[in-house]
């Protein structure tokens, strides 16, 4: 198996295999100083931003999802990742891996590529399956996983639009 920052495959399509020992809270390079710049930068982008409960998140190696509104492109992980004392592996769609340095970036921050109909057709539902094993690696492994059950970015009037159900 190959480690938990994935690769793209021959195909173009990302790779989700992790190993367990990998599956858990510990943190990648990549993702520590994606965290040290965007607390030292954050100001720039949010003039303030207020985390309530950060002392009830789960402890390391409790496993944790991290289900979030999905308002704003990569600002919400981004605050995820500065607001949490944890690393959180991200589920995002695998069409991110193809874009240029973007690409470099969520291969290399543990996070776990989603299979989307609309790209994929019918093998969504087939590619996905690994997706679910990696996913249950990761929590059996005590890690925290960060998914947006919108599934896609919106933009204003949505941004203060309810969870939907189901």
């Amino acid at each position: 198996m190959s480690s938990l920052r994935g690769s793209a495959a021959s195909d173009g399509s990302a790779d989700v295999s992790c190993r367990t020992e990998d599956a858990g809270d510990s943190t990648t390079l990549l993702y520590s100083v994606i965290r040290l710049i965007f607390r030292a930068t954050g100001f720039v982008f949010y003039a303030t931003t207020e985390c309530h409960g950060v002392e009830d998140f789960p402890a390391a190696g409790e496993p944790t999802l991290l289900c979030f509104n999905h308002g704003n492109g990569l600002a919400d992980p981004l605050c995820l990742i500065k607001a949490t004392p944890r690393m959180v592996r991200f589920c995002a769609k695998d069409t991110l891996w193809k874009v240029p340095i973007m690409g470099t970036l969520i291969r290399n921050s543990g996070a776990v590529p989603i299979y989307r109909q609309r790209e994929h057709g019918d093998q969504a539902k087939d590619r996905n399956l690994e997706v679910f094993r990696t996913v249950i690696e990761v929590l059996r492994a005590g890690g925290c996983l960060g998914f947006a059950p919108e599934g896609v970015s919106r933009f204003l009037p949505y941004m203060e639009q309810p969870f939907k159900t189901g």
